[in-house]
C-alpha cells in the first residue's frame, strides 16, 4: 500500500505543479497580448441562477490560453489512445 500511495501522492504533486504552471503561462501570455488579466474568476456552476432568471442572454467569451491549452491536451490524448488501440495494441481474442 505503501507504493500505492507514493503514486498517488506523486500524482497530486504534479498536478498541482502544472495547474500553478499552467496559470502562469496564460497570465504571461495575457499580459504580451495586452488582454485584461481578471484578477478574480467566478465559475458558471458558482454564479447566482437569480442572474439568469429574466434575462437568457448567453454570454459568449474567447477561451483562455489554459483551457485551450488544456483542449489541446486531453484531444492529443485521446488521438494517442486510438492510435495505439487501433494498430499496435494487437488483439487480445484468442491469445491465450
Amino acid at each position: 500500500m505503501g507504493a500505492v500511495g507514493a503514486v498517488i501522492g506523486t500524482l497530486a504533486v504534479v498536478v498541482a505543479l502544472l495547474v500553478m504552471l499552467l496559470l502562469r503561462v496564460e497570465a504571461a501570455y495575457k499580459f504580451f497580448s495586452g488582454e485584461p488579466v481578471d484578477q478574480r474568476r467566478t465559475m458558471p456552476w458558482m454564479r447566482s441562477l437569480r442572474d439568469e432568471r429574466t434575462e437568457f442572454i448567453v454570454e459568449k467569451r474567447k477561451l483562455s490560453g489554459f483551457e485551450k491549452t488544456l483542449i489541446a491536451v486531453v484531444v492529443f490524448g485521446v488521438g494517442a489512445f486510438e492510435l495505439w488501440f487501433f494498430f499496435f495494441a494487437g488483439s487480445s481474442i484468442g491469445s491465450s
